[in-house]
């Protein structure tokens, strides 16, 4: 409880929200007269909140996770009663009696570790010959399975890509978003989900339009992204003659998934790495959080991707702008990027400036590098270090140590926000780079303060970023 300060601010327990109503409420609530009996210890919170019914309702933290619960009505995860009594423990920690916890607190805490270890032991358990060849036949069946109905699904996708090219893009943009949707919907029945959502990328550039219409390459855009569907469709017929690395960047295209077991029975980079940046998008009813790593150490940067189904929360807190010392274990690739957290230490308040910082030369040579081990990828992580942000007629810009230029694109309030958090003086720029243009994910300051920024999809993802702030 002691070093609750060190290891969150107020903005980053708002990270956890579930939406932008969740960060208003939990601001009004975080207030010491609508609470009573709070509570703590060194592992968890606890208090009372009066609502709309007779009894309060009974709110508690697990910080070992953080993880909440509380007796309240809301199916939002955590509720607003969760997030008030977080931000409530920082503001003012010296109002929470170090008591030994209540009954419905301690049972709570006692279940959650119960069922950790009960996983645990499910995991750890042997298995005998004949269950380990019944599980392994049920694998193979549905995998078989699945290469079948993706099979069938790519040979639609041929044809419907050829269609489009045999008739020209001329009419597309008077086309419904049912004509896409319904042949996205296909492949996501033929087990493809990965091309679902390439697919209906490349059909929002037919409903978006440029300032001007004279300069709008919504065609060349959509082109290029179907160009790549296509490309990957073909490298999945021909997959047997490529190495097992790239076979993996075409099952990973398509929206298949390696085994995160045996992956984790592997060894894995150790290193102190900062949470460089992040951001959640929505897929349907999926919401997916990516979330970039950087080791200290090697230097090397790691894509944690996660997934929550509504508003439940994701099963890991990676709070941008923090460090933990950690092991982490790459998925097989031609360009190893993504992996997963075989272990993870405590957040550290530790910010520390990339060894080496990129140019606008050298982010095309590898970006270059890097499509022509893998065709398949849409951006490239960058970081750019000593690098001034400016806007020129209207359009934004990154001067890199060298002096040369890259465009920036991205959220207007969070590119004025960066210019004024840099106050004129270079700093170190994170983000996203298409081949053309950045989007930035985060800034550091020479001082060792950070800023996250929003890489917002939708109009929804915009709002909750405003509510809850600037990180710095």
């Amino acid at each position: 409880m002691s070093d609750l300060k060190a290891a969150y601010t107020p903005e980053q327990v708002l990270e956890l929200a579930p939406d932008s109503s969740s960060v208003k409420s939990g601001r009004e609530l975080a207030v010491e007269k609508k609470w009573q009996n709070l509570g703590a210890s060194d592992r968890a919170l606890w208090g009372e909140c009066q609502g709309s019914g007779a009894k309060p309702y009974q709110t508690r933290v697990d910080l070992s996770g953080p993880a909440f619960k509380c007796s309240c009505p809301s199916r939002k995860f955590p509720c607003k009663h969760g997030l008030a009594l977080f931000l409530l423990a920082l503001q003012k920690n010296e109002i929470f009696a170090k008591t030994e916890a209540p009954g419905w607190v301690s049972e709570w805490l006692a279940s959650r570790s119960e069922k950790s270890e009960k996983k645990k032991e499910r995991e750890e358990a042997p298995r005998s010959e004949e269950e380990q060849e019944k599980l392994l036949q049920a694998k193979e069946k549905r995998r078989q399975d699945r290469l079948d109905k993706v099979e069938a699904g790519l040979d639609e996708l041929n044809l419907f890509l050829q269609d489009l090219v045999r008739q020209g893009t001329a009419n597309l943009k008077s086309k419904p978003n049912s004509f896409w949707q319904e042949r996205a919907a296909r492949l996501v029945d033929a087990q493809a989900p990965g091309l679902a959502r390439r697919l209906n990328e490349a059909a929002g550039y037919t409903t978006t339009r440029a300032a001007s219409p004279n300069s709008d390459p919504w065609q060349e855009n959509l082109l290029l992204n179907l160009g790549q569907l296509r490309l990957i469709a073909q490298a999945y017929k021909n997959k047997a003659l490529l190495n097992p690395a790239l076979q993996e960047d075409i099952a990973s295209a398509l929206g298949f998934t390696h085994s995160q077991e045996e992956l984790l029975k592997e060894d894995g980079l150790k290193d102190t790495f900062l949470v460089l940046g992040q951001y959640v998008t929505q897929e349907d009813r999926l919401r997916v959080q990516r979330t970039y790593l950087l080791g200290k150490e090697s230097g090397k940067l790691a894509l944690i991707l996660a997934f929550a189904h509504g508003v439940q929360p994701f099963e890991r807190l990676l709070v941008p702008g923090k460090s933990f010392t950690g092991e982490i274990v790459y998925f097989p690739s031609n360009t190893p990027l993504r992996a997963l957290i075989k272990a993870q230490g405590e957040a550290l308040s530790e910010i520390f400036q990339p060894a080496e910082g990129a140019t606008a030369g050298s982010t095309r040579q590898k970006w270059s590098q890097w499509l022509s081990l893998c065709p398949f990828h849409q951006n490239m992580p960058v970081i750019f270090t000593e690098a001034l942000l400016f806007q020129h007629e209207g359009r934004w810009w990154l001067r890199d140590q060298d002096g040369t230029h890259t465009e920036v694109t991205g959220n207007q309030a969070d590119l004025w926000m960066v210019l004024a958090f840099s106050t004129g003086k270079a700093l170190t720029l994170f983000g996203l780079f298409d081949g053309h243009t950045l989007s930035p994910l985060a800034a550091l300051t020479n001082e060792g303060q950070y800023l996250k920024l929003s890489r917002s999809e939708n109009k929804t993802d915009q709002e909750a970023n405003l509510n809850r702030g600037v990180q710095v």
